[in-house]
């Protein structure tokens, strides 16, 4: 209890002492670690595996944006987990993304660290999203070599999220992350 109070007081002080940077200057390819710091799957049960729910919500942690973006993407994670029948850990990765994924801790795998010099909840501005429209088809890359260890509705889940984030943010891209592609 003593180490969780001193990690939340840690987390307030940064949060205090976080002066708003300017807007991010430039994006980083798109890097997954799937489920930071918390297993990929059930431990008692390897068929119920999580890790496309975290690959999904890295997406949108490597892009950042306004606060109501990472509210929705930490739901929509605890949400996919909880849909593979681990309510516990959905809720318990709810809970560390909401405390260790601030942008004002400046971790790794905070908000927005796809972007070399973070901002804390920053609106995207037009140069940010030409950036994110070059660097989306790379993502696509990533979650495809996940095929092999993927069910094809775990990969169809994450290109869910992908064409999302594209028609949300209104994003022109050379690639229309069809459904079809997972055969390919």
């Amino acid at each position: 209890m003593k180490k969780v109070k001193l990690f939340l007081l840690c987390a307030l002080i940064a949060s205090c002492a976080h002066s708003k940077s300017s807007s991010p200057s430039k994006l980083f390819d798109f890097k997954t670690d799937v489920c930071t710091l918390f297993p990929d799957h059930s431990e008692s049960d390897p068929n119920q595996d999580w890790s496309h729910c975290c690959v999904a919500h890295d997406i949108e942690y490597w892009l950042g944006g306004p606060k109501k973006r990472k509210e929705a993407a930490d739901q929509e994670l605890k949400s996919c987990v909880v849909k593979t029948g681990a309510s516990q850990a959905g809720d318990l990765m709810y809970t560390g993304v909401n405390v260790g994924g601030t942008p004002y801790l400046q971790t790794p795998w905070a908000w927005a660290y796809g972007w070399r010099s973070k901002s804390s909840y920053s609106r995207f501005n037009n140069r940010q999203l030409q950036m994110i429209s070059h660097k989306i088809d790379s993502v696509f890359d990533v979650i495809n070599s996940y095929k092999k260890s993927w069910s094809p509705e775990q990969f169809h889940y994450v290109q869910k999220r992908l064409r999302q984030i594209k028609d949300d943010l209104s994003l022109s891209t050379t690639h229309d992350f069809d459904s079809k592609d997972y055969n390919e």
